[in-house]
């Protein structure tokens, strides 16, 4: 059986003309670099009241060693300087904590092939402690 395209309902009506093949191949490139430029989520947690970790491979190993800059509200950017790693991926960042930061927005940037992406965290209620102790005494 024999279906024209004139026929199909998706299809435009007209011939197949070298610019509606280039508006085609361009739309097909935007989709592939935009599903390829996505970047993983930055998860960040306040450690003991010691120091942050900055995390971006909650969805598994990324495929990319990311570069990792930080800015507290009232700070200047800085850069990583102690990356957590798996392997040979860079999957975090640990940040020292001062006081009071937690009260602070911080901003966190995810870097790779010139681009970048940004993350602002509201750190008040993303802190872990570490499990209780309870000691006992055992009278003899």
């Amino acid at each position: 059986m024999h279906t024209d395209r004139a026929d199909l309902p998706h299809a435009s009506k007209g011939p197949l003309t070298p610019s509606k093949m280039l508006v085609g191949f361009v739309l097909v490139l935007f989709s592939l670099g935009y599903a390829s430029c996505s970047f993983p989520k930055v998860s960040c947690t306040i450690m003991n009241l010691k120091y942050i970790d900055c995390i971006w491979n909650e969805n598994g190993i990324p495929e990319f060693n990311y570069t990792f800059y930080s800015k507290w509200q009232k700070k200047e950017m800085s850069n990583c300087t102690t990356y957590l790693q798996e392997g040979e991926h860079t999957v975090g960042c640990r940040l020292n904590y001062t006081k009071g930061e937690k009260f602070e927005k911080l901003s966190t940037y995810l870097s790779f092939d010139n681009r970048s992406s940004e993350t602002l965290h509201d750190l008040q209620n993303r802190g872990r402690r570490g499990l209780p102790v309870t000691c006992y005494h055992f009278p003899h």
